[in-house]
């Protein structure tokens, strides 16, 4: 199963979530701070191992999932977002 299809399976919640710790990311790419990407990294591992634990991502798609949030690329997260929510992405 490919991640995109892991990603629409997610919760909307859950990928607002994700997507929020994603953004974080990227905008602390853009400024440089390191250490304020590193931590958004370690609170998207965190969360998604919450979620495996919970029942809400299976083990072994959970990878693919942390590298797609954790890459920090907003746009095409936000697109993908839009695409599985009709635009109701705010």
């Amino acid at each position: 199963m490919r991640t995109q299809e892991n990603i629409e399976k997610l919760p909307q919640e859950c990928r607002e979530m994700l997507e929020a710790y994603a953004m974080q990311i990227a905008s602390a790419k853009r400024a440089g701070d390191v250490p304020h990407a590193a931590h958004a990294r370690h609170e998207i591992k965190g969360y998604i191992n919450a979620l495996t634990d919970l029942g809400v991502i299976d083990l072994p798609h959970r990878r693919w999932i942390r590298s797609w949030y954790a890459s920090g690329r907003p746009e095409q997260i936000l697109k993908q977002s839009e695409r599985s929510t009709g635009g109701q992405n705010g």
